[in-house]
C-alpha cells in the first residue's frame, strides 16, 4: 500500500439518463487525474444514470457488474495504474431488481470489491432493494470503506470500516441543500469518530449542494469545493496521519465491541 497519494474526489454533475455521456464524462475526469498523479479517483452517487427516481426510466440505464461499460474502466484502471470507485445502478440477474452500487476497481483492473447502498433515503426505496452488510476493502493504495449518501448519516457503518481497518472512508453522495448543514456536521464528526480520512464526493444539479470535501483524520477540512461548479479536487493524503491521530486519540483502540450486547 502506498503511504502517501494524490486523491481526485470528482465534482460530476451527471446528465439525467444519459449513460453514454455520463461515461465519456467520467473517462474525461479519470484522464485529467492521470495527468496530475492521482492514485484513487472517486465519483458521485449514481453518476453513470443521474439521480433519477422512475424505477422504469432509470431501470434502461442500469448495468450489470460484469457489463462490457463496466469492464472498460477495469481497462482504464489497469492501464492508468489507478483505483476508480464507480458508483451506478446495477441490475441484477432478476428482472427489474437493481441495487445503488459503488464499484471499487483496483489498479490491476480487477475488481476489489462491491458496496450496495444500505440505507435508503425516500424514494429510493421503490427503485432499489437494499444492500446488506459494510464492508472494508483491500486495494494496492489503502484499505478503503465505502458508505454511499444516506449511509454515512448514521454514526455506526463508518464505526465497522474503521474496525475493520479502513484508512479512508469515500462517501459518493447526492446530498441536497436541505440536508447541507448536517453535510457540514456529520461527515467531519465520522472522520474525527473513527481516525481515518473522509472524502466526500457530491454532485451538483438535481438539487445537491455540492461541497466535495476533504477532511483529516482529526476532522479538519483539507479542501472543498464550491457548490455550484463541476470541479476536480485533488487533495495528497498521508496514511501515516491515521496511525498518528489513533495513537493520540485512542478511539478506536478503547472501543468496547461488546457495548451493544446489552441492547
Amino acid at each position: 500500500m502506498q503511504r502517501t497519494m494524490k486523491i481526485a474526489a470528482c465534482q460530476m454533475e451527471s446528465k439525467p439518463l444519459d449513460l453514454r455521456k455520463n461515461i465519456e464524462i467520467a473517462k474525461e475526469y479519470i484522464n485529467i487525474a492521470k495527468q496530475k498523479e492521482v492514485s484513487v479517483v472517486c465519483f458521485p452517487e449514481l453518476c453513470l444514470s443521474g439521480y433519477h427516481l422512475v424505477h422504469k426510466e432509470i431501470y434502461p440505464v442500469s448495468l450489470k457488474i460484469n457489463s462490457d461499460e463496466i469492464n472498460e474502466f477495469r481497462n482504464i484502471a489497469k492501464e492508468n495504474n489507478q483505483v476508480i470507485i464507480l458508483p451506478f445502478a446495477e441490475r441484477t440477474k432478476i428482472p427489474g431488481q437493481m441495487f445503488n452500487t459503488a464499484v471499487i476497481i483496483d489498479d490491476s483492473g480487477e475488481i476489489a470489491g462491491v458496496h450496495r447502498k444500505f440505507y435508503l433515503w425516500d424514494d429510493e426505496k421503490h427503485c432499489f432493494r437494499r444492500g446488506d452488510k459494510f464492508m472494508s476493502y483491500s486495494t494496492s493504495k489503502a484499505k478503503i470503506g465505502i458508505n454511499i449518501c444516506y449511509d454515512a448519516e448514521f454514526s455506526e457503518p463508518p464505526r465497522i470500516n474503521a474496525l475493520q481497518g479502513a484508512q479512508i472512508l469515500f462517501v459518493p453522495s447526492v446530498w441536497s441543500f436541505t440536508a447541507e448543514p448536517r453535510w457540514d456536521i456529520q461527515l467531519p464528526a465520522r472522520a474525527l469518530d473513527n481516525s481515518f480520512y473522509v472524502v466526500g464526493v457530491n454532485t451538483i444539479g438535481e438539487n445537491a449542494c455540492g461541497k466535495s470535501i476533504f477532511l483529516s483524520p482529526e476532522g479538519e477540512i483539507l479542501k472543498q469545493a464550491p457548490v455550484k461548479e463541476e470541479e476536480i479536487l485533488i487533495c495528497e493524503v498521508n496514511l501515516a496521519e491515521v496511525d498518528k491521530v489513533r495513537g493520540k486519540i485512542p478511539y478506536i483502540k478503547d472501543y468496547e465491541e461488546g457495548l451493544f450486547d446489552q441492547i
